[in-house]
């Protein structure tokens, strides 16, 4: 399996639903791909959702929606209509950059780590 060079180096992947994998990737990209036999090979969704980079991506299966991080902003897509944007959070005061996401089990906090701490 190859992806666009565009899309950069791989930087988190998530599992979720019945064999679906979220790529996030350096250059601000996230792919969905497919481990089902008739559509292994394709890529199901692509989105540029971070001009510069993205650094981390989550999935919250009780809320059904992916989050993405970078560029001093957090994107909500929800994971039945990735297309549609669900929520942007911006976070204008943080010159360092994102880390990492991570949504709790029951969907109710999403919590970001920033490059200071």
């Amino acid at each position: 399996l190859a992806f666009q060079q565009r899309y950069g180096t791989i930087i988190a992947y998530r599992w979720y639903g019945d064999g679906y994998i979220m790529i996030g990737f350096s250059q601000g990209y996230f792919v969905v791909i497919s481990t089902h036999i008739r559509e292994i090979g394709q890529e199901l969704f692509q989105a540029h959702n971070h001009n510069d980079s993205l650094t981390s991506i989550a999935i919250s299966q009780s809320l059904n929606k992916a989050a993405s991080c970078g560029d001093s902003c957090i994107k909500i897509h929800d994971l039945s209509e990735l297309k549609e944007m669900y929520a942007i959070i911006n976070l204008d005061d943080e010159t360092k950059g994102l880390d990492y996401l991570s949504w709790t089990d029951d969907g109710q906090l999403l919590a970001v780590s920033t490059q200071r701490g």
